[in-house]
């Protein structure tokens, strides 16, 4: 048979021997593949909760890598058990070319547009960050203004005036006679009285 890779016969027919160089090597890396890349997609990549913008290329990268590997190791179950038609050549082929594909399109991306989402990213969380920041730490910086003169002589003025209305206050309440001293004075009275009415008995 023709060995031609191109060769539309050789492509489209099923493989006598199941192991080969070809074929054991693509075995070995698409079943790592597989099993790496599907436990990222389900389990692994939920770490990256917090941060969104590496969740969404952990999550991205790890479903086409999962749907690539998956597919040539389902392929190549086929081969070995020889389940038609999908023990032919050329689903391996798509299955290489699949993971090529999404390689590339991986590579464009991280060059491309990757740099602009994480600059938006980084600017979304720094807007975040100014607004959690409590209004008090801003005023807090803010730098004391000394007093101007003017200030300090209406507040000089403030104080001598009260000042000058404690001390009068003060005075007019001393010079005035307690409610304590009338009542022993009108007791003092009645008791001249009562002794005056005894001597004129």
């Amino acid at each position: 048979m023709n060995q031609n890779p191109l060769d539309f016969g050789y492509v489209f027919s099923t493989p006598d021997e199941i192991w080969g160089p070809y074929s054991t090597i693509f075995f070995i890396v698409f079943t790592l593949g597989t099993i790496i890349s599907n436990f990222v997609f389900f389990y692994f990549k939920y770490r990256f909760k917090n941060n969104l913008l590496t969740y969404t290329l952990v999550n991205r990268a790890s479903r086409n890598a999962s749907i690539a590997f998956s597919l040539g190791f389902f392929f190549f179950l086929s081969r070995i058990a020889k389940l038609q038609p999908f023990n032919a050549r050329v689903f391996l082929d798509v299955a290489l070319l699949l993971l090529v594909y999404y390689t590339i399109r991986g590579v464009l991306y991280m060059l491309k547009t990757y740099p602009k989402a994480k600059a938006e990213w980084q600017t979304q969380q720094a807007r975040q960050v100014r607004k959690t920041e409590p209004r008090a730490t801003v005023g807090a910086g803010a730098p004391i203004r000394p007093a101007t003169p003017a200030k300090v002589a209406t507040t000089a003025s403030v104080a001598r005036g009260s000042v000058d209305t404690s001390t009068i206050q003060a005075g007019t309440t001393s010079a005035e006679p307690t409610a304590a001293e009338i009542r022993q004075g009108l007791s003092e009275r009645a008791l001249k009285r009562r002794e005056r009415k005894r001597n004129k008995r």
